[in-house]
């Protein structure tokens, strides 16, 4: 409720729990800007993470996807820094190396169907890095660590089980490229 005063927010309640894919959804659909970054619940932001992301988006000529590097965060303090390699179609292919934190073209996005596939619930980063790959765009690396993946006891990421929705997604997702 704090964060829904400040003017640039725009808060929106729905009736039911459309699950991780439909919310997304919801909230590409409800975007008012160029740009959409999509965040977990989980994810800390630096203070400065929109300011290099605006910054980049300009220098690079207003790409319509880029993405960035990350680090986890666990016991109040950053570990495992992921300094994620440049764009490569290969590697994507083989699995998902992109996901947060991304900023991409809102529009571009809604005539790609980004967050529009139920099936792609629980990997739908990898998802939306797909659908702008096969339209042609090449995601822009920015080389810079800007959020912690806040790691906690209640995430379905850190478990020795693999949550079975997070392989079937994976399965559809690659299905769906192939």
């Amino acid at each position: 409720s704090e964060v829904a005063r400040d003017s640039r927010v725009c808060l929106i309640q729905l009736d039911e729990n459309r699950g991780i894919i439909g919310g997304m959804r919801v909230c590409l659909e409800n975007a008012t800007g160029k740009y959409v970054i999509p965040l977990d619940a989980d994810d800390l932001l630096f203070t400065d993470a929109l300011q290099v992301c605006a910054q980049a988006i300009q220098e690079q000529g207003f790409p319509k996807f880029l993405y960035t590097d990350e680090d986890h965060y666990s016991n109040d303090k950053p570990r495992s820094p992921f300094q994620r390699p440049d764009w490569d179609p290969i590697l994507n292919q083989s699995g998902s190396y992109i996901w947060h934190l991304c900023a991409f073209d809102r529009e571009m996005a809604l005539e790609l169907g980004v967050y529009s596939d139920a099936g792609a619930n629980y990997c739908h980063d990898w998802d939306t890095v797909f659908r702008f790959a096969r339209a042609g765009v090449s995601p822009h690396h920015v080389p810079e660590i800007v959020y912690h993946w806040r790691t906690h006891a209640g995430s379905h990421t850190n478990r020795r089980e693999r949550h079975p929705g997070s392989l079937q997604s994976q399965r559809h997702v690659l299905q769906t490229q192939i």
